[in-house]
């Protein structure tokens, strides 16, 4: 609605009794102050040249008086109604300014919507390919907890056969010093025994090649070639028998 002007209103005014100004603009409501016809009352004729002025006056100001009060509140309506029109203005501006703001922030917040359910959707995707990967790492985890228990009995089965072995291990060092001990025991006897048959050897064969072989034979020496006694003749070296 296109807001009147006072000018408007007042040049309608000034043309109400018939004439008109072309202003360019839509001619606003007319006012027309109706005057109110003055009956005449009857003078007598003896009266009229002395009082007919104080009567004129008398009967014209009850009439200006009522024109200008019609006429301030007419002012003051026409005032009221331009201020109630300029508010009505403002108050629609201002109600178009935040349409457009509203509008404006309801598409913005469509588009977000828009993109925030698309967002949600790859989300919902991404969540349920979580949990298909969760639930065969959890198969996975599962499997290797069995598997690692199984680990662990047989870590407990290796555990008791070490136990074993090294106490098998610790017997047997102790039977092993025990026989280290024999056999040095042992190997002194053998070299006491070697000791003694060398001796006793040595003695035999020197009684059999001088009483029984080279004796017999007045040989000059002998000598003991294996398990052979060879009797020499003479210090040349010519034996003369073998026993």
């Amino acid at each position: 609605m296109a807001e009147k002007k006072w000018s408007d209103y007042w040049k309608n005014y000034k043309t109400s009794e018939g004439k008109k100004i072309d202003t360019g603009k839509k001619p606003g409501p007319v006012f027309v102050q109706r005057k109110e016809p003055v009956q005449a009352r009857p003078v007598q004729a003896s009266k009229i040249p002395s009082s007919r002025p104080a009567r004129e006056r008398r009967a014209g100001a009850p009439a200006s008086s009522r024109q200008a009060i019609l006429l301030a509140a007419f002012f003051i309506a026409l005032i009221a109604l331009s201020f109630l029109q300029y508010r009505s203005a403002q108050f629609i501006k201002g109600l178009k300014y935040n349409v457009t703001n509203l509008t404006d922030a309801l598409d913005a917040c469509s588009s977000n919507n828009a993109q925030l359910s698309s967002s949600l959707g790859t989300c919902n995707a991404n969540l349920e390919n979580c949990q298909v990967d969760v639930s065969n790492k959890n198969s996975l985890l599962s499997a290797c907890i069995m598997e690692k228990d199984t680990i662990n009995g047989q870590v407990s089965e290796c555990q008791g056969d070490l136990t074993r072995v090294r106490n098998d291990k610790n017997d047997l060092q102790v039977n092993y010093d025990s026989l280290q001990e024999l056999y040095d025991s042992c190997k002194d006897d053998k070299s006491s025994a070697t000791s003694n048959y060398d001796r006793l050897l040595s003695n035999l064969r020197g009684y059999a090649a001088k009483g029984k072989c080279c004796g017999t034979s007045n040989s000059a020496s002998y000598s003991v070639q294996s398990n052979d006694i060879v009797c020499y003749a003479d210090g040349n070296g010519t034996y003369s028998l073998t026993c």
